[in-house]
């Protein structure tokens, strides 16, 4: 019934919408299994669907309460989402997204409450749960603190950034150390559509021979203009970006102000949320890697030549165990991981994140999701310390797409892997060799973030005239903890 609803909601005749909707909700009411989860998704979208039809009658305190009722039944699944029906698990994504924008929406749209500090701060609550909720349905993950955590708790010289992409406009949310939360609404022209143009965006980063800078200075102007002054005034060195499904596969490295890229500024780094962080990271790294990769063309997949010379360097760099090619083969990585403790993981070979087909290449197979899960999870039994930097070289799409968020980060997240350094697009693989290398230099300094870190790498191939288009440097990304 709710889906009729819609359908009537969509030709604007708003009685039979509401009159579905509430028959819809009157039944849910009455069924035998009112505490399974398929019947809370269920609710919480009727709850949904009628919020909006009682909003476009100017029912905004009704809709307000609508809205809440259905965050609140989707907060209530718990973390263990397996037990969901498969007909409902393909749409529970784009459910739960709806349920949250709404409310999200709603709480912005109160004229007398939108701005103030306690509804800022529900606002970045319901963000991150979004977050978390969405990484459970991909794989289930733990916060490791409950509660919201201040960025004066974690970092003095870092800002996160909270954009949100709504129906009718974009609204941004600024957390600053020390500060009250600030919130701007970028203004938009008729003609803007945001999601047209950060689609823009992506298609001219993906082709190295386009200069064109329009898109990336807009994107600049809604998402980093406003907050300039206060930046500078915090002494801000690091951004690190909560973004919703609308920016996440966005290269924020390349927003461009006209005159500088964004990563000349500053460093950067995306987060699915601040709780899943640890308040005290470890200061004092030892780093030791094990380092892994396939250079030859395997399984029909390409070549990587400059993988070996990738490998060569890092080696020399930091401490590592090696396996290169013939020798890189699923049991080998399980047995290193498992006879030692290594705070840094390097995998350098094909690999695709960015769809449910998710994989690593090894030299034997292909190792899916779930068996690199598995990899990950068995060091747990020799309680070994978590691994605090994941590198995904040469792999494709290592944040996801919408349908599996934060793709094999998320994964490794849950596994309480702390940090990810990945790509958003497939790239290169020599510029890719040269910012890995630049990257272990500069991190093996001391008093140096991998979030800098990563920012000085990306700096020495933009200075390159060969690589200094943003597709060779840009889609490069600190996932997680950036410390």
């Amino acid at each position: 019934m709710s889906n009729i609803s819609i359908a009537y909601q969509q030709l604007e005749q708003f009685d039979q919408a509401m009159n579905a909707v509430s028959e819809s909700l009157k039944r849910l009411a009455n069924a035998d299994k009112r505490n399974s989860l398929d019947y809370s998704i269920i609710f919480a979208q009727a709850l949904t669907t009628k919020g909006r039809l009682l909003a476009a009658q100017g029912d905004t305190q009704k809709a307000s309460y609508a809205y809440a009722k259905a965050f609140d039944t989707i907060q209530s699944l718990g973390r263990d989402l397996t037990r969901i029906n498969p007909a409902i698990k393909v749409y529970f994504g784009e459910i739960v997204e709806s349920v949250y924008q709404e409310f999200i929406g709603s709480l912005l749209d109160c004229q007398e409450t939108g701005s103030n500090q306690q509804t800022l701060i529900k606002v970045r609550q319901v963000i991150e749960s979004l977050h978390l909720t969405q990484l459970n349905n991909f794989r289930e993950i733990v916060p490791l603190n409950p509660n919201l955590i201040q960025i004066d708790q974690i970092d003095s010289q870092a800002a996160v950034i909270y954009p949100i992409i709504l129906d009718d406009r974009l609204e941004v949310i600024l957390h600053l150390p020390g500060q009250p939360l600030h919130r701007y609404s970028p203004p938009l022209s008729p003609e803007e559509e945001v999601e047209e143009t950060l689609k823009n965006m992506q298609r001219v980063l993906s082709r190295p021979f386009r200069s064109v800078k329009s898109s990336r200075n807009q994107v600049y102007e809604w998402l980093i203009k406003p907050a300039e002054t206060e930046l500078a005034k915090s002494s801000i060195k690091t951004l690190v970006f909560v973004p919703n499904s609308g920016l996440r596969n966005i290269p924020m490295a390349a927003l461009y102000d006209g005159e500088q890229y964004l990563v000349e500024k500053y460093a950067i780094a995306v987060t699915p949320a601040l709780q899943i962080l640890e308040p005290q990271p470890e200061l004092h790294r030892s780093l030791k890697a094990l380092i892994a990769g396939v250079s030859e063309s395997r399984k029909g997949y390409p070549a990587l030549p400059f993988v070996e010379v990738e490998l060569e360097k890092i080696s020399s760099i930091i401490p590592s165990s090696v396996l290169l090619n013939h020798s890189f083969t699923t049991t080998a990585l399980e047995n290193a991981l498992n006879s030692s403790s290594f705070p840094v993981v390097h995998l350098a070979t094909n690999g695709d994140f960015s769809s449910e087909d998710t994989f690593i290449l090894a030299w034997d197979k292909k190792i899916t999701a779930k068996e690199f899960e598995k990899l990950l999870r068995s060091r747990e039994q020799e309680k070994f310390d978590p691994i605090e930097l994941l590198v995904l070289s040469s792999c494709e799409g290592a944040v996801g797409n919408n349908q599996t968020p934060f793709g094999l980060a998320g994964l490794a997240l849950r596994s309480r892997v702390r940090s990810i350094l990945g790509t958003l697009v497939d790239v290169n693989d020599e510029p890719t060799a040269v910012v890995m290398v630049r990257f272990y230099k500069e991190f093996t300094q001391q008093n140096v973030t991998k979030a800098e870190a990563l920012r000085r790498a990306q700096l020495s191939v933009l200075k390159d005239p060969n690589y200094d288009h943003p597709y060779y440097w840009a889609p490069f990304v600190i996932i997680g903890d950036w410390r």
